[in-house]
């Protein structure tokens, strides 16, 4: 099978170009094989003959399908799905794929982050001035988790944090990136280096945008005082 790489995406699909053999050379229908270092992504992949030639057409899988993890199960269904509330609101923005617009600088997201509060569903992270990272999510025994770390702006527009998560389940050590650029006036955020992009923030701004979510001060205390209190036991972090 022809090895390939990718070069466009379009609803839901991905395209790819062979880099070895002719493609000419291989039948339609025919299977073909992503890179190495995406395989994970695609699958169902096909050779189709396109305006430009033959091409391999491959199914792109869902984000909640490609989620792996080392952890052991108990801690993975409860700590992974604390985490992915503090990243995957319901109401996200539109998509928006391949931005090629520059990266927010360190500078700009230090404006958005520092001294704030973002709001999750469940619960919110704290970005300290002093770069401490404090979080707390979850209204069960099962869900609710304290964090505390570290959090960074970087010169390729990511903003991090690196936190110990603490729960009735066990601890786990996570580092969560989010990159951002600008394109057409608008701020693009995804998580991690293979996420999706979306509008974090419209140029004209709009009700939901996520953006929004991001307030003034520390809006968490009483939340961690909560759960440490009802479902850790008095434990500080």
């Amino acid at each position: 099978m022809l090895r390939l790489h990718e070069i466009a995406f379009a609803s839901g699909m991905a395209i790819l170009a062979s880099t070895a053999g002719a493609l000419g050379q291989t039948a339609q229908g025919a299977q073909c094989t992503p890179p190495v270092s995406h395989a994970s992504r695609y699958d169902n992949c096909r050779l189709v003959t396109l305006q430009k030639g033959m091409v391999c057409r491959c199914n792109v899988r869902s984000q909640a399908a490609l989620q792996t993890s080392s952890r052991p199960a108990s801690l993975r269904s409860a700590a992974v799905r604390a985490e992915a509330r503090t990243v995957a609101p319901a109401d996200r923005a539109e998509v928006v794929r391949r931005p090629d617009e520059r990266a927010l600088t360190v500078s700009e997201l230090q404006q958005i982050y520092s001294g704030r509060t973002w709001v999750w569903s469940e619960g919110g992270g704290y970005f300290d001035p002093s770069g401490a990272f404090y979080a707390a999510v979850g209204n069960s025994p099962t869900s609710a988790f304290l964090a505390r770390g570290r959090w960074t702006a970087g010169s390729q527009g990511e903003l991090c944090f690196q936190a110990l998560w603490n729960g009735q389940v066990g601890k786990n050590a996570e580092k969560t990136c989010f990159y951002h650029k600008v394109a057409n006036g608008n701020i693009l955020q995804k998580r991690g280096e293979d996420g999706e992009w979306y509008v974090f923030r419209n140029a004209r701004a709009r009700p939901k945008d996520e953006f929004r979510k991001i307030v003034l001060g520390n809006r968490i205390s009483d939340k961690m005082s909560d759960i440490r209190s009802k479902y850790l036991y008095g434990i500080i972090m």
